[in-house]
């Protein structure tokens, strides 16, 4: 059975609302970042709900996890991102505590879909969800 890495850092993490989409579909999990810039989605004043990652510099905090089923757990994940609307799912390097560098998919927003957001410069959303932003999951 082939398994395929996917690097997540917002509400799919094990600590995110929607892990549990794919929590069934994952033979390992482990802390990872990779490089870019994290954004929340801004509504009016709040921090939003849900985050992005543009082109960047900045180290973002996130998990890497090897999925497998893959068919059916990346039609699930890609309705649930609007991949080719909202989000992309691209190959990008993506490293593991010990610095090892690992291809995966990683969802960054589609040029020309940016919305207004909020720069998250500790590059981690679930810590800054951590920190008491109180945010409502969607209804999906």
């Amino acid at each position: 059975m082939k398994h395929y890495p996917l690097f997540v850092y917002g509400t799919l993490r094990s600590q995110g609302v929607y892990h549990h989409m794919i929590k069934d579909y994952i033979k390992y999990i482990q802390p990872a970042w990779t490089y870019g810039t994290l954004f929340h989605y801004a509504f009016k004043n709040d921090l939003g709900y849900y985050p992005y990652i543009t082109e960047g510099i900045n180290k973002i905090q996130g998990e890497l996890v090897c999925l497998f089923k893959v068919k059916e757990i990346f039609s699930i994940i890609d309705d649930f991102e609007d991949n080719g609307i909202i989000y992309e799912r691209i190959l990008k390097s993506v490293f593991t505590e010990n610095k090892i560098g690992h291809l995966s998919w990683i969802y960054f927003i589609k040029k020309g879909s940016e919305k207004k957001g909020r720069y998250i410069p500790s590059g981690d959303w679930i810590k800054e969800v951590n920190r008491g932003n109180t945010l409502t999951p969607l209804d999906i």
